[in-house]
């Protein structure tokens, strides 16, 4: 369950330590999650560092263009066998002033066809830099459980520079809700234990409720040693981030609306019509 921003509460710190069976890994150097962005692995493109636990001062989805229009995202896959019911979400900023400003927190069950499942328009909650920021996720939409989350930029940010303006900064993500482990189209039906629960092929994994919110700074000026920007680290994930291979979708629709999204290559060749 949600305690405060920054704790150790959250389904992906539960993930890393593998059902809370052993100390906590990087659940994506782990092979537990996928992460990826918008824009190619690189220094300032780092998927592995949002589902770590250290800060970092640069770390952006830059943005990719689709029929002329700049489409900036992070996406998390839980995997076939995990699915969350999401009831609170933490974000962490980088130690840029690009601070995010209109975006969709977005649920899917096959990384194809995308739910909105809160919107942000103007959330002027992120003031300084690695701000922690934290929201409930309310309505029908959210109480589905699905495999993935996209955090899909909708407006520019707030970057005093033009050409950051596009760009999706992001240090730390994390997730809560009920996690359901499973079959997609079983897991749902399972019922759930507490966060610490060993995982069975029956029910829930893990499950993390809602208790409140709660804005603050962290005040952490650390930098990001432990957490290398290096794309080496990647290996074989970094030909997952090819423009051809990642999946786009341009924001629109209502909270709980369904999106058909564009492929890679389909993207492309919209692009360049």
């Amino acid at each position: 369950m949600y305690v405060c921003d920054g704790d150790s509460s959250g389904v992906l710190h539960f993930l890393g330590t593998s059902y809370g069976t052993q100390g906590w890994v990087n659940p994506m150097l782990a092979k537990r999650v996928d992460v990826r962005a918008s824009s190619p692995t690189d220094r300032t493109t780092d998927p592995r560092v949002v589902v770590g636990r250290q800060f970092v001062r640069t770390n952006f989805a830059g943005p990719r263009y689709v029929n002329g229009a700049a489409i900036s995202w992070w996406q998390v896959d839980l995997g076939e066998q995990h699915q969350l019911a999401i009831t609170y979400y933490t974000l962490r900023h980088d130690g840029s002033q690009d601070f995010v400003r209109s975006w969709v927190l977005q649920g899917s069950h096959d990384l194809a066809v995308w739910v909105d499942l809160k919107r942000h328009s103007n959330d002027t909650t992120i003031k300084v830099p690695g701000q922690y920021a934290s929201w409930p996720v309310i309505g029908p939409a959210a109480a589905v459980p699905y495999r993935a989350f996209r955090l899909l930029l909708t407006a520019p940010n707030a970057s005093p520079n033009p050409a950051g303006r596009h760009n999706f900064c992001l240090s730390n993500l994390e997730l809560y809700g009920f996690l359901h482990k499973g079959a997609a189209n079983s897991g749902a039906s399972g019922g759930a234990t507490g966060g610490g629960g060993q995982a069975d092929g029956s029910g829930a994994s893990g499950a993390v409720g809602l208790i409140g919110s709660r804005n603050v700074f962290a005040g952490d000026s650390s930098s990001a040693e432990g957490e290398s920007r290096t794309s080496a680290a990647f290996g074989a994930n970094a030909a997952h981030m090819r423009r051809d291979e990642v999946p786009t979708v341009l924001p629109g629709g209502g909270e709980g609306s369904a999106h058909e999204v564009l492929t890679g290559a389909e993207a492309l060749g919209a692009s360049s019509a």
